[in-house]
């Protein structure tokens, strides 16, 4: 994608994308993106997840569906994302914890939704403190 079609985009979503690196992905990154839909892209690691927190402010709606993503991953996320994220969707994120799950509910203190599916090293319940459940249902 040429600069000026990434500088335009408000919403992007790449799956499959096997041959997309993560220089690649960064250089896509504009702050004007709402919307950004990650799956299945198998060089997307912590450090991509790190450059969306980074480099979206106005991001509302993240959905990543990536193998090798880890706790620290969600790390990067703080409570300045808190006023525009209010979905995350996260799926075969089979490298995170519940202890990463929590600690971006809490990090993002209103998400409206946060959805996760098929995370392996996840217990079978994760047990959210009374406030933080009712967060996130809304």
């Amino acid at each position: 994608m040429g600069a000026t079609l990434c500088s335009s985009l408000f919403e992007l979503e790449l799956a499959g994308c096997n041959e997309v690196t993560e220089a690649g992905l960064w250089a896509c990154l504009t702050p004007r993106i709402v919307s950004l839909s990650l799956a299945d892209c198998i060089n997307i690691a912590d450090e991509a997840v790190g450059a969306v927190a980074q480099l979206l402010p106005s991001l509302y709606e993240f959905s990543l569906q990536a193998y090798h993503v880890t706790d620290a991953a969600l790390g990067y996320f703080s409570p300045k994302q808190s006023h525009s994220l209010s979905i995350l969707r996260l799926q075969s994120c089979w490298e995170l914890t519940n202890h990463g799950i929590v600690n971006i509910v809490v990090s993002l203190k209103e998400p409206h939704f946060i959805a996760y599916f098929e995370m392996f090293k996840m217990q079978a319940q994760l047990q959210f403190p009374y406030k933080l459940f009712f967060r996130l249902l809304g």
